[in-house]
This record gives structure tokens, C-alpha cells and sequence, in this order.
């Protein structure tokens, strides 16, 4: 009814002769849809936004979607439960990933495993740093990374292949048809193996097992009426991992093998409908599940060692709404709910949480310098209370030049289903975590079965307790072009989270293991700046970027035990009370980042090289005062560099590929896992298109 009323009313004030005149003279390489849920040109966006084209993915050589993120500004990888993406600072469960603008399921703790997601038929990639609760709910609460696939509009096939180090191929065929000028369809396969790899030869488990993936997507457009336009598209991801580890129990060591399977799919059907050249209607369904499987056995018995599953479910359906009241402002707005479901071995029962939730958008250009975007989000959903995400950006572009932008806007995260509803208990050390709303039960059953010496918390003022992770976030900055297409930008940003969700130790069982649950505690901070620039040179055929992000990241519960006396431990000079600059804040966060890219093309040639750099970071508690303030707490800062080469033939028809990832050979076994070393890989890519 509210969604009926907000069209009809911007209906009623909408001119048909009227056109959007943000996209006006739009440019394809530049537009960017995630931001607003709209086509908008890159330079017209008024908050932080990144994007990665096709051809800087295939020029680096990247396979996978963590390969090429690692290298952007103010993005570092993480590896916890799977390899995640820190974005300004912010941990990996609160970054949403998208697909064509749908979420991606199945996170492990929090973590969504970039692996998962081949670049397989990738068109771009778009980066909203930043909380966009505004438009797209729970867990948006850092920003949003949108994976678009690539939708040909020519008959052709296109095959690339690729062979590299630890026996690693890829493989990818994409074929596209046009449906006699009213559609088209898209289909992919790839298909992916590597042999893992051992950055510890010394011990018998490896690193990284053999594993082998596919992946399938495709997508048909059809324009049923001049005014009604349908889209279908879907994906479907199953990989199969061996498993080889010695697992040590009490005073036994066993040698574990098995298979883990993981899989997930979705499908997605748009509707669009023109109602007018100024309101544009459209309807979204989605369905999404992920699944794994793990069948494991004691090699000298052959006795089960673990037989775990789960399924993920999402069902998702939205109706949008845009209408161009006139030349200079817009009015977005939607309505809709989701649903999700998990059935696994670490749950009594099937669990399922829903949302139902309605946002507004308002793009406003007052002059032709000034942008002014504000949105708002309320979500009403089953578990906990209704929340409200509201947001505000403004541009002002003062010349062809100089241009400065400004944003404030709210996020959450709203608590995971493990968070809630898990029990689970660990059969090699003992200990038990369970969620907050089954806690009362399964202490109770634990109690009635002698396994509790001493309960700490009343699980009865933990049932309805747990609230929302949310943030305040602030970035401010500007950028400077030049007449010979030099660029350089600024952005300063803030990040205020509260209500985060930690765990702690409700209960001590009989063997003397902890029992744990969810708990709201800390309040966290981010801030810092990012600077970006590029330049061109030799008539375009040399490009030159890099960029820099300097992160602050603190637990503000721990500032303010410093300035009331904390003690810590100096491993110099023993106990003694803290400085504010002994305070290292947050695990695993760099102070220093920066990259440096160049590309250069020459004829039927290109070649690129790239380096990252992070400064060191800490990664555990080694002296038991709480916090990151010893120098042996710290990982080593460290360089990567990587080299690409491709040469064309056939009239670009053809493409030979090779390079060099970490040359200089950098590994760290013990705090960067996902990295393997020196790689090397050699390709080819054909395409055939009329």
C-alpha cells in the first residue's frame, strides 16, 4: 500500500517529455549501477566507489575473484574460515557480496570464501566502500562488492584457457546467441583444478589440498512487449576437496582423510516494465542455496571422524520503482521481503529468519554542479527490532577539474543464524558454543545431564538480548583532473560500530572447558584516508596508478581502560601502565598500504607489473594483557610483485597470456595461508563473434 501511494505520487508530478538527465552522454566503460540501483556515470556518484572493467581482470591474470581485489586501494585480504576482504578497516562479515546485484550465500563465522567466485565471464566489478544499509539491508555494513557478468550482444563463442604452477588449470567456454533482435542468451562453464600447495613441508598435513570446481551461468534477455522486458539468469558453483591432516585427541593421533563438498546455486528473474518514459517498474525474484558435506575417516580404523552438512536457503523478492520527475531530479524507491533458512548437523532444528523492508531514494541536481543523493531503508524483520538506515552523499564539481564530495550514512548487521540458533560442541578439545535464543534449553539438558560445574550468566537475560552490529560512517574528499588526463583523489573516512557481537563464557562444563555464547559489548572505530592517482604517458600506451590507505583501527572500551590505568605486560621492564601509543588497536589491520600499477600497450603488445604493499599487523595476544601492544604480536610487513605479458594475433582475435605472480617467492605459512608463493602461469584465449 505505502509502495502504491510513494509511485503513484511520483507519477502525478513526472513530465513524459522529461528525460533522466543523469544519464545523459553516459559512457559504458563508466557507469556504475550498484550505488544507487541505477545507471549512473561514475563521476556523477557522489560516495566512494571503485570499479575493476574486464580488461584490467584479464590483463592481471586472476582467476579467482580474491586475486584481483587484493590489489585494489583500501581492500586486504583476510583468512579466517575461507579467504575475506577487509574494506577500510571493517572485517569481512561485514562486507556484502553481490551477483548481478543479488547476494551471495554461505558464510563460514562470518566470512564469505572469495575463492568461491570465478571471473569466469566477468564483466566488472563494482566497489561501494562505506555502509549501504540504506539500499541493500544487513551486512552491508562496511560496503558492497558486485560481481556483474558479462551479457554478449553478438553470436560468437569465446574459449580461454590457462596452465599454471601446482598443476593448476582453467578453463572457460562462453557462448552468446541473439534471439532475432529481441534477446539474447549467455551461457559459461568453467571449470577449475589445482593440486594445493605446502608451505610447511616439514609437517604432513598441506596447506592447501587438491580440489577441482565448476562453475555454470547464464542469462537470457527477451523484450516481450516494446514496454515489458524479461531476464533470467542463474549460476551454479559445485567443488570437491580432498582431505589429508593428522588430527590429535588426548593422548591419540590419527591420520583423517575424506571428501568435502561444497555447492551452491541461484536463479534470479527480472520483470521490467516502462510504464512511461519517466516510470520505470520492476520485479525481482530470487532463490538461493549453499550446501556442504563432509565425510571424513580415521585411516588406521576406517572409523567416522566426522559426517557434517548444511544448507543455506534465501528466497528474496522485490519491486522497484524509478521515476524522473523532471531533468534534475529522480525518485527511486522499493518494497520487498526475504527469507532464510538453515538446516544443519550444528542445528536441533530447521532455523529460518525473515525481513520485510521498504527504502526510498532521492537524487536531486539543484544546479549543474551540485548532486545531492539521500536514501532511507526500514527493515521490520522476524528475529529482532525494526531498524532504520538512513544515508545522505552531496557532489559539487567547482569546474572541469575540481570536484568534492561528502557522505553520512548509517549501516547494520543484524545477527547470524549461528548466533541465535547454534549448538555445537567441539569433540577434540571439548569446549561448546551455543546461540543465544537455544541457550536456556541446551544449558538446562546440559545441567540435567551432569556435564555443568558452574553456571556464570542466567541464560534467561540472554534470550532476547542480542542487538543489530551498527555503524555511523563519514567520508569527505575530493579529486583533481587534468588536462592531460591525470588524476589524483582523496578520501578521508570514519567508522563508528557499536552493539558488536563477541562471544563469552556462560558456563563451565565438567571436563573444565568453556561453554560459550553471543554477547553486544565492544565499540570500534576506523578511520583514515585513501589516495588514488593515475597518469598517462607516451600518447596513452603507458598508464601509471597508485594508490595508498593509512588505517587507524581501535576498540574504544580499550582507549578508555588505557586512560583509567591499564596494566600491561612489558616484556623490558615488566608490568607498567599503558600509553595511548602502546595501543596497537585492532588484530590483523595495517597501518600502511599502497600499490603501484603500470600498463603499457604497444600494437598487438601489453604488458603490466603491479606491487602491493601492507605494513605489519598483529595477529594474536602472545603476553595475556588483552591487547596488541608488543612488537612479537606483530606479523612482518611485506611486498608482493607481479608481472604480466600478452600478445594479440588475428586481428585480436586471438591471445596469448603469460606471467608471473610474486616473483620474489614472499610466503608466511603461519599468518598469510592463501598465498603460495612464486606461481606462474601460461594461456590462450580465442574468440569467434559475428
Amino acid at each position: 500500500m505505502i509502495f502504491t501511494l510513494v509511485c503513484c505520487s511520483s507519477l502525478v508530478y513526472a513530465q513524459e517529455s522529461s528525460r533522466d538527465s543523469l544519464q545523459s552522454h553516459m559512457e559504458l566503460s563508466e557507469f556504475v549501477v550498484t550505488a544507487t540501483r541505477s545507471n549512473r556515470k561514475l563521476s556523477d556518484v557522489p560516495i566512494p566507489v571503485m570499479l575493476i572493467g574486464k580488461e584490467q581482470i584479464q590483463s592481471s591474470g586472476a582467476s579467482r575473484l580474491d586475486e584481483i581485489l587484493a590489489e585494489q586501494t583500501g581492500l586486504t585480504l583476510v583468512s579466517d574460515h575461507g579467504v575475506g576482504i577487509q574494506m577500510q578497516g571493517m572485517a569481512a562479515e561485514y562486507c556484502l557480496i553481490l551477483i548481478n546485484g543479488e547476494p551471495a550465500i554461505g558464510r563460514t563465522a562470518g566470512t564469505f570464501d572469495l575463492t568461491r567466485i570465478s571471473l569466469s565471464n566477468v564483466k566488472r566489478i563494482e566497489i561501494i566502500k562505506g555502509p549501504s544499509s540504506s539500499l541493500y539491508g544487513s551486512d552491508a555494513l562496511g560496503g558492497v562488492i558486485n560481481i556483474i557478468t558479462d551479457n554478449s550482444k553478438r553470436n560468437g563463442v569465446h574459449l580461454q584457457t590457462k596452465y599454471g604452477k601446482y598443476h593448476s588449470f582453467d578453463n572457460t567456454l562462453t557462448g552468446s546467441l541473439m534471439l532475432n533482435n529481441s534477446g539474447s542468451v549467455t551461457l559459461s562453464a568453467n571449470r577449475f583444478h589445482s593440486d594445493g600447495y605446502d608451505l610447511s613441508p616439514e609437517t604432513y598435513d598441506k596447506t592447501v589440498d587438491p580440489y577441482t570446481s565448476y562453475t555454470f551461468r547464464g542469462k537470457i534477455n527477451y523484450q516481450v512487449t516494446p514496454k515489458l522486458k524479461a531476464s533470467l539468469s542463474g549460476h551454479y558453483f559445485s567443488e570437491k576437496q580432498d582431505n589429508n591432516y593428522i588430527a590429535e585427541e588426548e593422548m591419540d593421533t590419527s591420520v583423517i582423510k575424506g571428501i568435502g563438498k561444497e555447492k551452491d546455486g541461484s536463479v534470479n528473474a527480472i520483470f521490467s516494465y516502462d510504464f512511461t518514459p519517466d516510470w520505470h517498474l520492476k520485479l525481482r525474484n530470487y532463490w538461493s542455496q549453499y550446501k556442504t558435506k563432509s565425510e571424513l575417516f580415521k585411516t588406521k580404523d576406517h572409523s567416522a571422524y566426522e559426517n557434517s552438512y548444511f544448507t543455506q536457503t534465501l528466497w528474496k523478492e522485490e519491486l522497484q520503482s524509478k521515476n524522473v520527475l523532471n531533468t534534475k531530479q529522480v525518485f527511486s524507491s522499493g518494497i520487498g521481503f526475504t527469507r532464510e533458512s538453515v538446516v544443519a548437523s550444528r542445528y536441533t532444528q530447521k532455523e529460518e529468519l525473515s525481513d520485510y523492508y521498504l527504502y526510498l531514494q532521492y537524487e536531486w541536481h539543484p544546479t549543474s554542479s551540485w548532486n545531492i543523493l539521500t536514501g532511507l531503508r526500514y527493515d521490520y524483520p522476524s528475529s529482532y527490532h525494526s531498524q532504520l538506515s538512513p544515508k545522505i552523499a552531496a557532489q559539487y564539481k567547482v569546474d572541469d577539474h575540481w570536484k568534492f564530495q561528502a557522505s553520512f550514512g548509517t549501516g547494520y548487521k543484524a545477527p547470524a543464524l549461528r548466533q541465535l540458533f547454534l549448538t555445537f560442541s567441539n569433540s577434540v578439545v571439548g569446549y561448546s558454543v551455543l546461540g543465544t535464543k537455544v541457550a536456556g534449553r541446551e544449558l538446562e539438558n546440559m545441567k540435567q545431564a551432569g556435564m555443568i560445574q558452574q553456571v556464570y550468566i542466567d541464560p534467561s537475560k540472554m534470550a532476547d538480548g542480542l542487538k543489530p552490529e551498527s555503524s555511523a560512517a563519514y567520508n569527505f574528499g575530493g579529486s583533481y583532473t587534468g588536462y592531460s588526463d591525470w588524476k589524483v583523489s582523496v578520501n578521508f573516512f570514519r567508522n563508528d560500530i557499536k552493539n558488536l557481537i563477541d562471544t563469552r563464557i556462560i558456563a563451565r562444563k565438567t571436563n573444565g572447558q568453556p561453554l560459550y555464547s553471543y554477547y553486544n559489548v565492544h565499540r570500534v572505530y576506523t578511520e583514515g584516508a585513501e589516495l588514488n592517482g593515475q597518469i598517462s604517458l607516451l600518447q596513452h600506451k603507458l598508464t601509471l596508478r597508485a594508490g595508498y590507505q593509512f588505517l587507524i583501527a581501535r576498540d574504544k572500551n580499550v582507549v578508555a581502560q588505557i586512560k583509567d590505568g591499564l596494566v600491561i605486560n612489558d616484556p623490558e621492564t615488566g608490568p607498567r601502565y599503558a600509553e595511548l601509543s602502546d595501543y596497537g588497536g585492532l588484530f590483523n589491520r595495517s597501518k600502511h598500504s599502497f600499490n603501484v600499477k603500470a600498463y603499457y600497450h604497444y600494437h598487438s603488445w601489453a604488458i603490466n607489473a603491479r606491487m602491493t604493499y601492507r605494513s605489519r599487523f598483529g595477529f594474536a595476544d602472545l603476553n595475556g594483557d588483552n591487547i596488541l601492544d608488543a612488537d612479537k604480536e606483530y606479523a612482518s610487513g611485506y611486498a608482493l610483485v607481479h608481472l604480466n605479458a600478452e600478445k594479440s594475433f588475428l586481428n585480436n582475435k586471438m591471445t596469448i597470456r603469460a606471467g608471473v605472480k610474486n616473483i620474489f617467492n614472499y610466503t608466511d605459512s603461519q599468518h598469510l595461508s592463501y598465498e603460495p608463493g612464486r606461481t606462474w602461469y601460461i594461456g590462450a584465449s580465442f574468440h569467434l563473434y559475428k
